[in-house]
């Protein structure tokens, strides 16, 4: 068990800071005779973690404040990962996966010299668990009568771990033969896809027969941001990204057009975006009104869309509800407007002056006008998509103020929005948590075993 940490590394209320629960798991789980687990790359991942950590502290350039809030979300995420960890202890697939994915972490620490903060959250919220394991986690709390005496009072028990057998099963088209196992190779596709694909240049055997130091020299010069961009890029070839939103009012007895209105307009704009995207309503219910809705995303660029028109519905809403004039959408349309004037007189000048050139110069009159005709076209479809995307946005925004006072919108598991609450989470981060699963339509879908 690691040492070095004590000096940085600030101590939970029981004294263990999280490497030291860690380390304690993996050294029990080893005494455990039942099950024959390779825990080494998970060792090795989260000794890198812990020595990184130590070394920044040293880190005069990056600042002390930049440190300590670095520091205390790797130990968050740590944090959420040790509730999954803790359940398929005995699933090597997801103890493998883990690992890699922990060991990717160990890299983000490296780059906080020269990524700036929103893009070091974004890296983080990489990292981060699926919103599908709140499926597996969410507390269930249980009201029943008390027989003490013959009043109407309740009682709430203790939340417990809920396995979430039915989700599982129901994940899989209703095949109540699908066993749990199967379930958990499915539910955790997003870590071992990247393992498989070797996404940090080492190979999973790397990690577990490479000395620490080793693994840190040949990992030293990735370019994290990079390679998390491209990966994302690639991921859609091959799988779907899948969100959950749930749309919830306070109120018990709302006003029935406008709620449904907002579910119209919402699920509505989200379709428009493109037609591939699937919405489903996975459940809905009472006490304070809700629907949970599921979203299918088949496209790397569908997604960017996606998130750049909830994010401007959202800010539109706080921005109206607080007298805010909403300028940044106008802004940039009149721009693309304006630099479409432009290029059009530049085009007119051109032409004019290029006629009256000699026959010799035709060839390269045809260029121009045909370069300048392309970046025309140009223009015009990044207005027309400006003003689709403003259309979609006023859309979910108007159906957002209608039911404004009680409402709050979850997207994976995270609070997007919230009434009269200014919410610092950004899209980007809520995107992260998504759920990756393989496209049915790949040759190779099927086999959890490979993750492709």
């Amino acid at each position: 068990m690691s040492n070095k940490s004590s000096s940085i590394l600030p101590d939970s209320k029981q004294g263990d800071n999280i490497f030291d629960k860690y380390f304690t798991f993996i050294e029990k789980q080893k005494l455990n005779a039942i099950y024959v687990i390779d825990l080494s790359g998970l060792n090795q991942s989260v000794t890198i973690i812990e020595r990184n950590l130590v070394d920044l502290s040293q880190n005069k350039e990056a600042g002390k404040e930049r440190i300590e809030q670095l520091n205390d979300n790797i130990q968050y995420l740590l944090n959420e990962w040790y509730l999954p960890l803790s359940m398929f202890s005995n699933n090597q697939l997801f103890i493998s996966s883990l690992a890699y994915n922990l060991f990717g972490l160990s890299l983000l620490i490296n780059e906080i010299n020269w990524t700036d903060e929103n893009s070091l959250k974004t890296l983080l919220s990489f990292f981060a668990p699926s919103n599908n394991y709140n499926k597996l986690f969410y507390p269930s709390v249980i009201i029943k009568p008390n027989h003490n005496d013959d009043s109407t009072h309740f009682e709430m028990e203790e939340p417990e771990m809920n396995y979430a057998t039915d989700y599982l099963i129901e994940a899989r088209n209703h095949t109540v033969s699908w066993e749990f196992t199967e379930a958990r190779e499915h539910l955790n596709f997003k870590l071992h896809h990247r393992k498989n694909l070797e996404l940090f240049q080492i190979t999973a055997n790397d990690l577990i027969s490479d000395h620490v130091d080793q693994l840190r020299r040949k990992t030293k010069e990735l370019n994290l941001w990079e390679t998390v961009h491209n990966y994302q890029l690639s991921l859609f070839d091959t799988a779907q990204a899948e969100w959950t939103i749930k749309i919830q009012t306070d109120q018990d007895d709302p006003d029935a057009v406008n709620f449904f209105e907002l579910l119209h307009h919402f699920t509505l704009a989200l379709k428009l975006i493109d037609d591939e995207i699937e919405i489903k309503l996975e459940d809905w219910g009472n006490g304070s009104k809700w629907a949970l809705l599921k979203v299918t995303i088949k496209s790397f660029f569908i997604r960017e869309d996606v998130k750049s028109i909830l994010t401007k519905a959202f800010d539109s809403v706080d921005a109206q509800l607080v007298r805010k004039p909403i300028a940044e959408a106008d802004k940039t349309e009149a721009e693309a407007e304006r630099i479409l004037r432009e290029t059009a007189n530049l085009k007119t000048r051109q032409q004019a002056h290029e006629s009256e050139e000699l026959d010799l110069q035709l060839k390269r009159i045809n260029v121009v006008k045909g370069a300048l005709e392309a970046e025309d076209q140009m223009l015009n479809n990044r207005l027309k998509a400006i003003h689709v995307a403003n259309q979609l946005s006023e859309m979910i925004k108007n159906g957002m103020v209608k039911n404004d006072g009680a409402l709050s919108i979850e997207i994976n598991g995270l609070l997007a929005y919230q009434s009269g609450e200014l919410i610092q989470t950004k899209m980007d981060e809520i995107a992260n948590r998504e759920s990756i699963q393989p496209k049915l339509s790949t040759p190779d879908a099927s086999s959890t075993e490979q993750g492709l």
